[in-house]
């Protein structure tokens, strides 16, 4: 059976050494072995070096390291029905910039850096880093030769699937960047995360994804660090999570959370997502095209965006996700599972047709007698209840 409108999307938190890009390939290349079916696959922020380096990043060594072994891992990528998503450092003109590599048949498309970097409370990255905009080169020139987009102005394009990057920090500010790629036609936003695990921090994070997907009416792909990272004064607990439009569709919980196995590095969730719903849903919303003369163009794309295709030439990518649909279904999708939420949403239901009901009779004369007259309807029959 060919599922038509639907994209397979992966979140994964392979295992880290830090500081070990060839191992991190290996580990990569072992984890994409079993997701075959997964057309978007997105991996953590600075995954192929580890994202708790430190000083480490400024050793040459370290970064030759992990550009070399992002072209094995290019290599290994010959899928043209597959988007691969890798974090690693890149050197740019002696400045360092933490990047998302997009892999796609045998190619590199595309380096997407990092905009906000984080330097408050444990975070240190401009100690390292510089910030990704408008000042970098259009497409830098790698050691085999080969040119290469580098912006903040990629989108990856496969049909009806636009892809939009952000990192981490990007997604935590007022503007996220994914706001910018939505409203240039992005219906699939993606985040490599290396976020640390605070108490409450999860909660928080969740909401941030859940809202994002919600205002871009899109799909948000979160992919975190896992405990290899935790080499440091930090702890990461690799909590990935897929949503679309407001909606939790799957979910990797941070340690400290029940997790099938034990909060292990290794762990992957897949979700398919509905390209025809969110199509559907931003024709409906007006307003979602409304904004887009005060965010067009944005700061980080002077010049408007680059869309770099991939997949195959007929665009099948985005319309052949066979067998069994794998996202949640049912067949009461206003009935909370829940007990304690189900008696949430009886007493809303309630308490709205009873304000509403009160206003209703407030307006007739207080001589007159109530008369309901009872269809068989929702409407009446809930009137009826209230009353």
């Amino acid at each position: 059976m060919t599922l038509e409108g639907f994209v397979r999307v992966t979140v994964a938190s392979p295992p880290v050494t830090v500081a070990g890009p060839r191992a991190n390939r290996l580990a990569i290349e072992r984890l994409m072995s079993q997701l075959p079916d997964s057309q978007v696959l997105v991996l953590p922020e600075l995954c192929l070096s580890g994202y708790t380096c430190g000083e480490l990043f400024t050793q040459r060594s370290l970064l030759e390291a992990s550009m070399e072994e992002l072209l094995r891992l290019v290599e290994y990528c010959q899928s043209p029905d597959q988007l691969v998503l890798v974090g690693l450092p890149l050197m740019v003109d002696q400045g360092l910039y933490n990047v998302a590599a997009a892999i796609s048949a045998g190619r590199l498309l595309g380096l997407v850096p990092k905009q906000y970097l984080p330097t408050y409370q444990e975070f240190y990255e401009r100690r390292w880093f510089q910030p990704g905009g408008p000042q970098l080169p259009a497409q830098i020139e790698l050691a085999d030769g080969q040119s290469v987009p580098l912006g903040c102005d990629l989108l990856f394009q496969a049909g009806d699937l636009v892809v939009g990057v952000e990192i981490c920090e990007d997604l935590w500010v007022p503007i996220p960047p994914s706001s910018y790629q939505a409203l240039a036609g992005a219906n699939l936003l993606v985040n490599l995360s290396a976020s640390n695990e605070t108490i409450g921090k999860a909660d928080y994070r969740r909401q941030l994804v859940l809202g994002q997907s919600g205002r871009c009416v899109a799909a948000y792909a979160y992919a975190s660090a896992g405990p290899g990272e935790s080499t440091t004064d930090l702890l990461f607990g690799g909590h990935s999570m897929i949503c679309e439009s407001g909606r939790l569709l799957a979910e990797l919980p941070p340690i400290g959370c029940e997790r099938p196995g034990g909060p292990s590095e290794g762990d992957s969730v897949t979700t398919d997502i509905d390209l025809h719903r969110l199509e559907h849903d931003r024709r409906l919303m007006g307003t979602f095209h409304d904004t887009r003369w005060l965010l067009s163009p944005p700061p980080f794309a002077p010049n408007g965006w680059r869309r770099i295709v991939w997949g195959r030439a007929d665009g099948r990518t985005t319309a052949d996700v066979t067998g069994r649909l794998m996202r949640p279904l049912t067949g009461q999708p206003f009935v909370p599972r829940e007990s304690s939420r189900l008696a949430q949403r009886c007493g809303d239901v309630l308490e709205i047709q009873s304000a509403a009901l009160a206003k209703r009779v407030a307006q007739l004369p207080a001589a007159l007698p109530l008369v309901i007259g009872v269809s068989g309807g929702l409407d009446s029959t809930l009137a009826l209840l209230v009353a």
